[in-house]
Protein backbone atom coordinates (compact mmCIF):
# COMPACT_ATOMS: atom_id res chain seq x y z
CA UNK A 1 0.00 0.00 0.00
CA UNK A 2 2.34 2.28 1.02
CA UNK A 3 4.32 1.66 -2.31
CA UNK A 4 1.13 2.85 -4.20
CA UNK A 5 1.10 6.03 -2.48
CA UNK A 6 4.55 6.97 -3.04
CA UNK A 7 4.12 5.92 -6.77
CA UNK A 8 0.92 8.13 -6.93
CA UNK A 9 3.17 10.68 -5.20
CA UNK A 10 6.39 10.32 -7.61
CA UNK A 11 3.60 10.76 -10.52
CA UNK A 12 1.97 13.86 -9.10
CA UNK A 13 5.39 15.24 -8.49
CA UNK A 14 6.70 14.61 -11.87
CA UNK A 15 3.54 15.39 -13.56
CA UNK A 16 3.76 18.99 -11.75
CA UNK A 17 7.10 19.86 -12.58
CA UNK A 18 6.86 18.81 -15.65
CA UNK A 19 7.12 21.26 -19.31
CA UNK A 20 4.01 19.14 -20.73
CA UNK A 21 0.49 20.90 -20.37
CA UNK A 22 -1.27 17.69 -20.14
CA UNK A 23 0.59 16.44 -17.53
CA UNK A 24 0.15 19.27 -15.88
CA UNK A 25 -3.95 19.28 -16.46
CA UNK A 26 -4.17 15.84 -15.05
CA UNK A 27 -1.91 15.94 -12.13
CA UNK A 28 -4.52 19.54 -11.11
CA UNK A 29 -7.66 17.88 -11.91
CA UNK A 30 -6.60 14.47 -10.32
CA UNK A 31 -5.45 16.93 -6.45
CA UNK A 32 -9.05 18.47 -7.06
CA UNK A 33 -10.73 15.58 -6.27
CA UNK A 34 -8.90 13.77 -3.99
CA UNK A 35 -9.01 13.05 -0.10
CA UNK A 36 -6.69 9.95 0.57
CA UNK A 37 -3.36 12.34 0.80
CA UNK A 38 -1.85 13.42 4.20
CA UNK A 39 -1.53 16.74 5.22
CA UNK A 40 2.11 16.20 4.77
CA UNK A 41 1.77 14.78 1.38
CA UNK A 42 -0.21 17.87 0.45
CA UNK A 43 2.31 20.19 1.94
CA UNK A 44 4.94 18.65 -0.73
CA UNK A 45 2.82 19.47 -3.29
CA UNK A 46 1.94 23.06 -2.42
CA UNK A 47 5.16 24.79 -3.64
CA UNK A 48 4.52 23.05 -7.67
CA UNK A 49 0.91 23.59 -6.73
CA UNK A 50 1.79 27.40 -6.19
CA UNK A 51 3.76 27.73 -9.64
CA UNK A 52 1.17 26.21 -11.37
CA UNK A 53 -1.16 29.30 -10.24
CA UNK A 54 0.74 31.61 -12.21
CA UNK A 55 1.29 29.36 -15.29
CA UNK A 56 1.60 31.03 -18.98
CA UNK A 57 -1.53 28.70 -19.64
CA UNK A 58 -5.17 29.71 -18.72
CA UNK A 59 -6.21 26.58 -18.35
CA UNK A 60 -3.29 25.23 -15.85
CA UNK A 61 -3.99 28.33 -13.48
CA UNK A 62 -8.08 27.26 -13.53
CA UNK A 63 -7.17 23.85 -12.69
CA UNK A 64 -4.53 25.08 -10.10
CA UNK A 65 -7.10 27.30 -8.39
CA UNK A 66 -9.62 24.49 -8.06
CA UNK A 67 -6.67 22.06 -6.96
CA UNK A 68 -5.85 24.69 -4.09
CA UNK A 69 -9.14 25.81 -3.34
CA UNK A 70 -10.52 21.82 -3.43
CA UNK A 71 -7.15 20.66 -0.53
CA UNK A 72 -7.65 23.94 1.67
CA UNK A 73 -11.58 22.97 2.52
CA UNK A 74 -10.25 19.70 2.90
CA UNK A 75 -7.43 20.57 4.92
CA UNK A 76 -7.54 24.33 6.42
CA UNK A 77 -4.44 24.04 8.20
CA UNK A 78 -2.46 24.15 5.14
CA UNK A 79 -4.12 27.73 4.38
CA UNK A 80 -1.78 29.53 6.39
CA UNK A 81 -1.73 33.81 6.27
CA UNK A 82 0.93 34.19 4.09
CA UNK A 83 0.80 38.09 3.98
CA UNK A 84 4.04 37.43 5.46
CA UNK A 85 4.61 34.72 2.61
CA UNK A 86 7.83 33.76 0.15
CA UNK A 87 8.31 36.68 -1.60
CA UNK A 88 11.15 38.09 -0.42
CA UNK A 89 13.49 39.57 -3.32
CA UNK A 90 15.85 42.50 -3.06
CA UNK A 91 14.26 44.83 -5.43
CA UNK A 92 12.06 42.03 -7.10
CA UNK A 93 14.84 40.99 -9.24
CA UNK A 94 15.77 37.65 -9.40
CA UNK A 95 18.89 36.89 -6.93
CA UNK A 96 19.89 32.89 -6.73
CA UNK A 97 21.88 31.58 -4.16
CA UNK A 98 23.60 28.70 -4.10
CA UNK A 99 21.76 25.76 -4.37
CA UNK A 100 18.48 28.20 -4.58
CA UNK A 101 16.02 27.60 -7.58
CA UNK A 102 14.40 30.91 -8.53
CA UNK A 103 10.64 30.88 -7.89
CA UNK A 104 7.96 31.72 -11.04
CA UNK A 105 6.49 34.49 -8.93
CA UNK A 106 10.00 36.29 -8.85
CA UNK A 107 10.42 35.89 -12.52
CA UNK A 108 6.85 37.65 -13.08
CA UNK A 109 7.73 40.27 -10.18
CA UNK A 110 10.80 40.66 -12.02
CA UNK A 111 8.98 41.40 -15.46
CA UNK A 112 6.84 44.17 -13.94
CA UNK A 113 9.72 46.00 -13.79
CA UNK A 114 10.67 45.72 -18.01
CA UNK A 115 9.56 48.86 -20.64
CA UNK A 116 7.18 45.84 -22.20
CA UNK A 117 3.40 47.03 -21.30
CA UNK A 118 2.48 43.65 -22.83
CA UNK A 119 5.30 41.51 -20.73
CA UNK A 120 4.09 43.80 -17.80
CA UNK A 121 -0.05 43.04 -18.47
CA UNK A 122 0.77 38.95 -18.62
CA UNK A 123 3.25 39.14 -15.91
CA UNK A 124 0.13 41.15 -13.61
CA UNK A 125 -2.60 39.04 -15.03
CA UNK A 126 -0.51 35.81 -13.61
CA UNK A 127 0.27 36.94 -10.17
CA UNK A 128 -3.17 38.80 -9.58
CA UNK A 129 -4.79 35.55 -10.63
CA UNK A 130 -3.59 33.74 -8.02
CA UNK A 131 -5.01 35.73 -5.31
CA UNK A 132 -1.75 35.13 -3.16
CA UNK A 133 -1.82 37.65 -0.42
CA UNK A 134 1.95 37.20 -0.08
CA UNK A 135 1.89 39.31 -3.57
CA UNK A 136 -0.38 42.23 -2.00
CA UNK A 137 3.17 44.30 -0.60
CA UNK A 138 5.17 44.22 -3.93
CA UNK A 139 1.73 45.31 -6.16
CA UNK A 140 1.42 48.12 -3.89
CA UNK A 141 5.02 49.27 -3.80
CA UNK A 142 4.71 49.08 -7.93
CA UNK A 143 1.97 51.06 -8.08
CA UNK A 144 3.35 53.64 -6.03
CA UNK A 145 6.40 53.65 -7.95
CA UNK A 146 4.58 53.45 -11.63
CA UNK A 147 3.90 56.33 -13.41
CA UNK A 148 2.50 54.59 -17.36
CA UNK A 149 -0.75 55.36 -17.25
CA UNK A 150 -1.65 51.94 -19.18
CA UNK A 151 0.04 49.63 -16.66
CA UNK A 152 -1.24 51.56 -13.76
CA UNK A 153 -4.92 51.13 -15.24
CA UNK A 154 -4.22 47.72 -15.77
CA UNK A 155 -2.99 47.03 -12.30
CA UNK A 156 -5.82 49.05 -10.32
CA UNK A 157 -8.64 47.05 -11.81
CA UNK A 158 -7.21 43.52 -11.01
CA UNK A 159 -6.06 44.66 -7.32
CA UNK A 160 -9.65 43.64 -6.16
CA UNK A 161 -8.95 40.45 -6.69
CA UNK A 162 -6.52 40.83 -3.49
CA UNK A 163 -9.05 40.11 -0.71
CA UNK A 164 -7.12 42.76 1.63
CA UNK A 165 -7.99 45.72 3.71
CA UNK A 166 -4.52 47.49 2.21
CA UNK A 167 -5.94 47.23 -0.93
CA UNK A 168 -8.74 49.94 -0.78
CA UNK A 169 -6.69 52.42 1.24
CA UNK A 170 -4.54 52.14 -1.67
CA UNK A 171 -6.46 52.72 -4.52
CA UNK A 172 -8.17 56.05 -2.46
CA UNK A 173 -6.00 58.49 -4.41
CA UNK A 174 -6.63 57.35 -8.08
CA UNK A 175 -10.00 58.33 -7.65
CA UNK A 176 -9.04 61.78 -8.50
CA UNK A 177 -6.03 60.83 -11.19
CA UNK A 178 -5.84 62.32 -13.82
CA UNK A 179 -6.34 59.83 -16.64
CA UNK A 180 -10.54 59.07 -16.92
CA UNK A 181 -9.17 55.36 -17.38
CA UNK A 182 -7.47 55.11 -14.20
CA UNK A 183 -10.42 56.35 -12.32
CA UNK A 184 -12.89 53.71 -14.20
CA UNK A 185 -10.89 51.06 -13.28
CA UNK A 186 -9.73 51.72 -9.77
CA UNK A 187 -13.81 51.84 -9.06
CA UNK A 188 -14.22 48.86 -11.11
CA UNK A 189 -11.82 47.38 -8.08
CA UNK A 190 -13.66 48.90 -5.27
CA UNK A 191 -16.95 47.02 -6.40
CA UNK A 192 -15.04 43.88 -4.86
CA UNK A 193 -14.94 45.77 -1.35
CA UNK A 194 -16.75 47.05 1.48
CA UNK A 195 -15.57 50.31 2.19
CA UNK A 196 -18.15 53.27 2.57
CA UNK A 197 -15.70 55.81 3.78
CA UNK A 198 -15.71 56.84 -0.23
CA UNK A 199 -19.57 57.36 -0.32
CA UNK A 200 -19.07 61.68 -0.79
CA UNK A 201 -16.40 60.78 -4.04
CA UNK A 202 -18.96 58.46 -5.19
CA UNK A 203 -21.91 60.42 -5.50
CA UNK A 204 -19.24 63.21 -7.09
CA UNK A 205 -18.42 60.48 -9.64
CA UNK A 206 -22.11 59.43 -10.40
CA UNK A 207 -22.05 62.46 -12.05
CA UNK A 208 -19.16 62.37 -13.88
CA UNK A 209 -19.48 63.45 -18.07
CA UNK A 210 -17.15 60.43 -18.67
CA UNK A 211 -19.86 57.11 -18.65
CA UNK A 212 -17.37 54.69 -17.58
CA UNK A 213 -16.30 56.37 -14.67
CA UNK A 214 -20.01 57.24 -14.32
CA UNK A 215 -21.31 53.44 -14.38
CA UNK A 216 -18.74 52.52 -12.25
CA UNK A 217 -19.13 54.66 -10.07
CA UNK A 218 -22.99 54.00 -9.67
CA UNK A 219 -22.38 50.22 -9.89
CA UNK A 220 -19.94 50.86 -6.65
CA UNK A 221 -22.87 53.00 -5.20
CA UNK A 222 -25.36 50.52 -5.91
CA UNK A 223 -24.23 48.43 -2.30
CA UNK A 224 -24.35 51.18 0.10
CA UNK A 225 -27.61 53.60 -1.16
CA UNK A 226 -29.63 51.16 -4.11
CA UNK A 227 -32.14 54.46 -4.31
CA UNK A 228 -29.71 57.36 -5.27
CA UNK A 229 -28.10 54.64 -7.80
CA UNK A 230 -31.49 53.77 -8.91
CA UNK A 231 -32.10 57.51 -10.23
CA UNK A 232 -28.81 57.73 -11.66
CA UNK A 233 -29.38 54.99 -13.91
CA UNK A 234 -32.75 56.05 -15.01
CA UNK A 235 -30.87 59.29 -15.63
CA UNK A 236 -28.63 57.32 -17.80
CA UNK A 237 -31.67 55.68 -20.17
CA UNK A 238 -33.77 58.74 -20.39
CA UNK A 239 -30.59 60.42 -21.44
CA UNK A 240 -30.04 60.97 -24.99
CA UNK A 241 -26.18 60.34 -25.38
CA UNK A 242 -25.81 56.86 -26.49
CA UNK A 243 -22.83 56.45 -24.28
CA UNK A 244 -24.73 56.80 -21.60
CA UNK A 245 -27.71 54.79 -22.38
CA UNK A 246 -24.82 52.11 -23.38
CA UNK A 247 -23.95 52.51 -19.94
CA UNK A 248 -27.08 52.67 -18.09
CA UNK A 249 -28.45 48.88 -20.30
CA UNK A 250 -24.99 47.68 -18.96
CA UNK A 251 -25.72 48.66 -15.41
CA UNK A 252 -29.49 47.49 -15.56
CA UNK A 253 -28.03 43.72 -16.57
CA UNK A 254 -26.06 43.77 -13.82
CA UNK A 255 -27.32 45.34 -10.31
CA UNK A 256 -30.92 44.52 -12.02
CA UNK A 257 -32.33 47.60 -9.87
CA UNK A 258 -36.06 47.73 -8.30
CA UNK A 259 -36.66 50.10 -11.08
CA UNK A 260 -35.76 47.46 -13.64
CA UNK A 261 -39.45 46.66 -15.46
CA UNK A 262 -39.79 50.33 -16.33
CA UNK A 263 -36.40 51.51 -17.06
CA UNK A 264 -35.82 48.10 -19.45
CA UNK A 265 -39.18 49.05 -21.24
CA UNK A 266 -37.74 52.15 -21.93
CA UNK A 267 -34.23 50.78 -23.51
CA UNK A 268 -36.02 48.58 -25.92
CA UNK A 269 -37.57 51.49 -27.36
CA UNK A 270 -34.19 53.96 -27.79
CA UNK A 271 -33.42 55.35 -30.56
CA UNK A 272 -29.80 53.80 -31.02
CA UNK A 273 -30.13 49.91 -32.34
CA UNK A 274 -27.12 49.26 -30.46
CA UNK A 275 -29.23 50.01 -27.15
CA UNK A 276 -32.00 48.24 -28.17
CA UNK A 277 -29.79 45.16 -29.36
CA UNK A 278 -28.50 44.86 -25.67
CA UNK A 279 -31.54 45.26 -23.78
CA UNK A 280 -33.53 42.80 -25.19
CA UNK A 281 -31.04 40.16 -24.34
CA UNK A 282 -31.89 41.49 -20.69
CA UNK A 283 -33.94 38.74 -18.73
CA UNK A 284 -37.50 41.01 -17.61
CA UNK A 285 -38.07 41.18 -13.83
CA UNK A 286 -39.37 37.62 -12.29
CA UNK A 287 -42.53 38.14 -10.19
CA UNK A 288 -40.19 37.37 -7.34
CA UNK A 289 -37.95 40.49 -8.12
CA UNK A 290 -41.47 42.57 -8.70
CA UNK A 291 -42.56 41.48 -5.16
CA UNK A 292 -39.42 42.19 -3.63
CA UNK A 293 -39.21 45.72 -5.25
CA UNK A 294 -42.30 47.00 -3.88
CA UNK A 295 -41.21 45.50 -0.38
CA UNK A 296 -38.03 47.29 -0.95
CA UNK A 297 -39.97 50.60 -1.68
CA UNK A 298 -41.53 50.56 1.16
CA UNK A 299 -38.88 49.67 3.85
CA UNK A 300 -38.19 51.82 6.07
CA UNK A 301 -39.46 54.88 4.25
CA UNK A 302 -41.04 57.43 6.17
CA UNK A 303 -41.78 60.44 4.05
CA UNK A 304 -42.80 63.92 5.09
CA UNK A 305 -46.74 63.85 6.33
CA UNK A 306 -47.62 66.75 8.22
CA UNK A 307 -51.14 65.29 8.18
CA UNK A 308 -49.86 61.96 10.13
CA UNK A 309 -47.63 63.61 12.08
CA UNK A 310 -50.21 65.35 13.80
CA UNK A 311 -52.47 62.40 14.14
CA UNK A 312 -49.90 60.59 15.95
CA UNK A 313 -49.36 63.46 18.03
CA UNK A 314 -53.11 63.96 18.73
CA UNK A 315 -52.93 59.77 19.93
CA UNK A 316 -49.91 60.32 22.22
CA UNK A 317 -52.09 63.26 23.99
CA UNK A 318 -54.69 61.62 24.47
CA UNK A 319 -52.80 58.43 26.17
CA UNK A 320 -51.27 60.78 28.33
CA UNK A 321 -54.75 62.38 29.00
CA UNK A 322 -56.16 58.84 30.13
CA UNK A 323 -53.38 57.72 31.89
CA UNK A 324 -53.88 61.42 33.97
CA UNK A 325 -57.61 60.79 34.42
CA UNK A 326 -57.28 57.21 35.75
CA UNK A 327 -53.88 57.54 37.71
CA UNK A 328 -53.66 56.11 41.02
CA UNK A 329 -51.37 55.00 43.23
CA UNK A 330 -53.14 51.76 43.33
CA UNK A 331 -53.09 51.03 38.90
CA UNK A 332 -50.56 53.40 37.88
CA UNK A 333 -47.83 50.44 37.71
CA UNK A 334 -50.49 48.55 35.66
CA UNK A 335 -51.67 51.27 33.82
CA UNK A 336 -48.01 52.01 32.57
CA UNK A 337 -47.19 48.45 31.90
CA UNK A 338 -50.20 47.68 29.46
CA UNK A 339 -48.67 50.99 27.76
CA UNK A 340 -45.64 49.79 26.93
CA UNK A 341 -47.06 46.39 26.02
CA UNK A 342 -49.43 48.38 23.45
CA UNK A 343 -46.44 50.75 22.48
CA UNK A 344 -43.89 47.88 22.28
CA UNK A 345 -45.88 45.38 19.77
CA UNK A 346 -46.85 48.73 17.64
CA UNK A 347 -42.87 49.18 17.32
CA UNK A 348 -42.26 45.55 16.46
CA UNK A 349 -44.68 45.68 13.26
CA UNK A 350 -42.96 45.06 10.06
CA UNK A 351 -44.11 48.28 8.75
CA UNK A 352 -42.36 50.28 11.39
CA UNK A 353 -39.68 52.75 10.59
CA UNK A 354 -36.79 53.30 12.87
CA UNK A 355 -37.66 56.75 13.11
CA UNK A 356 -41.09 55.74 14.09
CA UNK A 357 -39.47 53.88 16.91
CA UNK A 358 -37.36 56.43 18.37
CA UNK A 359 -40.80 58.94 18.35
CA UNK A 360 -42.61 55.92 20.05
CA UNK A 361 -39.53 55.23 22.60
CA UNK A 362 -39.22 58.89 23.34
CA UNK A 363 -43.42 59.23 23.97
CA UNK A 364 -43.51 56.07 26.03
CA UNK A 365 -40.21 57.46 28.04
CA UNK A 366 -41.93 61.38 28.37
CA UNK A 367 -45.55 59.41 29.50
CA UNK A 368 -43.56 56.87 32.07
CA UNK A 369 -42.35 60.04 33.48
CA UNK A 370 -45.17 61.79 33.83
CA UNK A 371 -47.26 58.94 35.76
CA UNK A 372 -44.17 58.64 37.92
CA UNK A 373 -43.16 62.18 38.62
CA UNK A 374 -39.18 61.85 37.98
CA UNK A 375 -37.57 63.10 35.06
CA UNK A 376 -34.17 63.90 35.38
CA UNK A 377 -33.16 60.59 33.56
CA UNK A 378 -35.65 61.63 30.64
CA UNK A 379 -32.50 63.98 29.72
CA UNK A 380 -30.58 61.16 28.22
CA UNK A 381 -33.30 60.26 25.97
CA UNK A 382 -34.16 63.48 25.11
CA UNK A 383 -29.98 64.05 23.94
CA UNK A 384 -29.84 60.67 22.41
CA UNK A 385 -33.05 62.26 20.31
CA UNK A 386 -31.22 65.63 19.20
CA UNK A 387 -28.24 63.93 18.54
CA UNK A 388 -28.66 60.10 17.53
CA UNK A 389 -31.81 60.66 15.26
CA UNK A 390 -29.44 60.53 12.14
CA UNK A 391 -27.04 57.81 11.27
CA UNK A 392 -23.91 59.95 11.61
CA UNK A 393 -23.80 60.61 7.71
CA UNK A 394 -23.98 56.82 6.89
CA UNK A 395 -26.94 55.73 3.66
CA UNK A 396 -28.55 52.97 4.28
CA UNK A 397 -29.17 50.37 1.85
CA UNK A 398 -32.10 52.20 0.33
CA UNK A 399 -30.28 55.54 -0.01
CA UNK A 400 -32.57 57.00 3.28
CA UNK A 401 -30.54 58.94 6.12
CA UNK A 402 -33.34 58.99 8.31
CA UNK A 403 -32.50 55.54 9.57
CA UNK A 404 -30.64 55.09 12.61
CA UNK A 405 -27.94 52.18 12.78
CA UNK A 406 -29.02 49.40 14.62
CA UNK A 407 -26.59 49.87 17.88
CA UNK A 408 -28.72 53.44 17.97
CA UNK A 409 -31.81 51.79 18.36
CA UNK A 410 -30.76 49.30 20.63
CA UNK A 411 -29.61 52.20 23.00
CA UNK A 412 -32.74 53.67 22.70
CA UNK A 413 -34.30 50.95 24.13
CA UNK A 414 -31.52 50.33 26.83
CA UNK A 415 -31.93 53.99 27.72
CA UNK A 416 -36.21 53.15 28.15
CA UNK A 417 -36.03 50.05 29.42
CA UNK A 418 -33.14 51.15 32.64
CA UNK A 419 -35.62 54.58 33.15
CA UNK A 420 -38.44 51.82 33.55
CA UNK A 421 -36.78 49.67 35.89
CA UNK A 422 -35.66 52.02 38.17
CA UNK A 423 -39.50 53.29 38.27
CA UNK A 424 -40.47 50.31 38.76
CA UNK A 425 -38.00 49.68 41.44
CA UNK A 426 -37.66 52.10 43.24
CA UNK A 427 -41.20 53.99 43.27
CA UNK A 428 -41.56 57.68 43.97
CA UNK A 429 -38.28 57.82 46.27
CA UNK A 430 -36.46 59.89 44.42
CA UNK A 431 -38.76 62.63 44.07
CA UNK A 432 -40.19 62.43 47.75
CA UNK A 433 -36.72 62.91 49.54
CA UNK A 434 -36.24 65.99 46.38
CA UNK A 435 -38.90 67.82 47.70
CA UNK A 436 -38.71 66.97 51.35
CA UNK A 437 -35.25 68.54 50.75
CA UNK A 438 -36.67 71.89 48.90
CA UNK A 439 -39.96 72.35 51.40
CA UNK A 440 -37.26 71.27 54.78
CA UNK A 441 -34.72 74.30 53.24
CA UNK A 442 -37.23 76.85 52.57
CA UNK A 443 -39.46 76.41 56.31
CA UNK A 444 -37.28 74.48 58.17
CA UNK A 445 -33.46 74.12 58.22
CA UNK A 446 -33.31 72.29 61.64
CA UNK A 447 -35.18 69.56 60.32
CA UNK A 448 -33.29 69.60 56.98
CA UNK A 449 -30.01 68.75 59.06
CA UNK A 450 -31.50 66.06 60.87
CA UNK A 451 -32.94 64.55 57.36
CA UNK A 452 -30.06 65.61 54.92
CA UNK A 453 -27.90 62.19 55.31
CA UNK A 454 -30.70 60.33 53.62
CA UNK A 455 -31.56 63.06 51.07
CA UNK A 456 -27.79 63.08 50.04
CA UNK A 457 -27.76 59.24 49.67
CA UNK A 458 -30.49 59.46 47.18
CA UNK A 459 -28.74 62.40 45.51
CA UNK A 460 -25.39 60.65 45.01
CA UNK A 461 -27.34 57.51 43.91
CA UNK A 462 -29.14 59.52 40.74
CA UNK A 463 -25.85 60.95 40.19
CA UNK A 464 -24.11 57.25 39.77
CA UNK A 465 -27.32 55.67 38.33
CA UNK A 466 -27.24 58.55 35.81
CA UNK A 467 -23.87 58.61 34.78
CA UNK A 468 -23.81 54.63 34.58
CA UNK A 469 -27.28 54.82 31.87
CA UNK A 470 -25.49 57.31 30.25
CA UNK A 471 -21.93 55.53 29.56
CA UNK A 472 -23.50 52.32 28.73
CA UNK A 473 -25.87 53.77 26.60
CA UNK A 474 -22.60 55.72 25.03
CA UNK A 475 -20.78 52.28 24.77
CA UNK A 476 -23.56 50.27 23.16
CA UNK A 477 -23.55 52.98 20.30
CA UNK A 478 -19.69 53.33 19.91
CA UNK A 479 -20.21 49.14 20.34
CA UNK A 480 -18.26 48.29 17.05
CA UNK A 481 -15.44 50.63 17.88
CA UNK A 482 -15.21 49.35 21.49
CA UNK A 483 -16.03 45.44 21.88
CA UNK A 484 -13.77 43.27 19.92
CA UNK A 485 -16.09 42.26 17.26
CA UNK A 486 -15.84 38.30 15.15
CA UNK A 487 -14.47 39.51 11.48
CA UNK A 488 -14.04 36.91 8.54
CA UNK A 489 -10.97 36.79 6.49
CA UNK A 490 -11.33 40.33 4.46
CA UNK A 491 -10.95 41.92 7.88
CA UNK A 492 -15.09 42.53 7.61
CA UNK A 493 -17.20 42.41 10.71
CA UNK A 494 -20.02 39.80 11.00
CA UNK A 495 -22.98 40.99 11.11
CA UNK A 496 -24.99 38.30 12.56
CA UNK A 497 -22.08 37.89 15.24
CA UNK A 498 -21.96 41.11 16.00
CA UNK A 499 -25.94 41.84 16.61
CA UNK A 500 -26.12 38.37 19.21
CA UNK A 501 -23.35 40.07 20.97
CA UNK A 502 -24.87 43.24 21.17
CA UNK A 503 -28.02 41.85 22.18
CA UNK A 504 -25.80 40.10 25.21
CA UNK A 505 -24.35 43.18 25.98
CA UNK A 506 -27.63 45.26 26.03
CA UNK A 507 -29.56 42.71 28.32
CA UNK A 508 -25.82 42.14 30.72
CA UNK A 509 -26.41 46.28 30.90
CA UNK A 510 -29.53 46.24 31.91
CA UNK A 511 -29.54 43.32 34.66
CA UNK A 512 -26.49 45.74 35.90
CA UNK A 513 -29.09 48.69 36.17
CA UNK A 514 -32.22 46.34 37.83
CA UNK A 515 -28.83 44.97 40.27
CA UNK A 516 -28.00 48.81 41.19
CA UNK A 517 -31.60 49.90 41.82
CA UNK A 518 -32.31 46.82 43.56
CA UNK A 519 -29.00 47.15 45.94
CA UNK A 520 -30.46 50.90 46.59
CA UNK A 521 -34.00 50.07 47.79
CA UNK A 522 -32.62 47.27 49.76
CA UNK A 523 -30.11 49.22 51.05
CA UNK A 524 -32.86 51.96 52.47
CA UNK A 525 -35.11 49.27 53.93
CA UNK A 526 -32.54 48.01 56.46
CA UNK A 527 -31.52 51.84 57.08
CA UNK A 528 -35.14 52.52 57.88
CA UNK A 529 -34.74 49.07 59.84
CA UNK A 530 -31.77 49.69 61.91
CA UNK A 531 -31.60 53.17 61.81
CA UNK A 532 -35.16 53.52 62.69
CA UNK A 533 -35.50 56.43 59.96
CA UNK A 534 -38.66 57.35 58.67
CA UNK A 535 -40.15 55.91 54.67
CA UNK A 536 -39.50 58.72 51.95
CA UNK A 537 -43.37 59.10 52.74
CA UNK A 538 -42.83 59.90 56.10
CA UNK A 539 -40.19 62.22 55.59
CA UNK A 540 -42.35 64.19 53.43
CA UNK A 541 -45.44 64.42 55.46
CA UNK A 542 -43.09 65.55 58.99
CA UNK A 543 -41.46 68.60 56.49
CA UNK A 544 -45.15 69.68 55.28
CA UNK A 545 -46.69 69.77 58.83
CA UNK A 546 -43.25 71.70 60.25
CA UNK A 547 -44.34 73.72 57.35
CA UNK A 548 -47.84 74.66 58.47
CA UNK A 549 -46.62 75.00 61.91
CA UNK A 550 -43.89 78.00 60.84
CA UNK A 551 -46.92 79.55 58.97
Amino acid sequence: MTDTKNDWKSLIITSLSSDDDDARLFALDFLSNQNSFSVDILAEFMPLLESSLVHRDTRIRYFARRARSHIFDCFPSLNIDKTTGPVRVSDYKPVIKEGEQITAQQILLHKMYLKSRYVVFDAIERLTESSDLSLVEPMLKFLAEEKDEYKLSFLVRRLGRFKDKRIPEALVPFLDHEDSRVVANALDAFAEFDYPMIQSRLLDLAMSSDNRIRANAIKVLYRYSPSISEHHIAEMIKSKNIALQDSGVFLLNCLRPSNLGPLLEIACNSSYSSVRLKAIQIKPPSEAEKQNSEMLLKEDVEKIDPKRDAVFLICVLVVAAILLAFETEANKHLLIILFMGIGGLIMLRPDTTRTSIQKSALSMGFLASMVWGSTYLMIIPGLMGLWLTWNEGRINKRGNPEKAAPENITAWFFVMGSIIISQLVLGDRSVLLRLSGKFALLCDPALLKEIAPVIATQYHFDFILFVFISGMAIGIVRFKSWFPLKRDENGNIIESAAQKKLMLITAVFLVLITFLCSVHYVTGLMRASVLRSKPPIEILTTVINGCKDKL
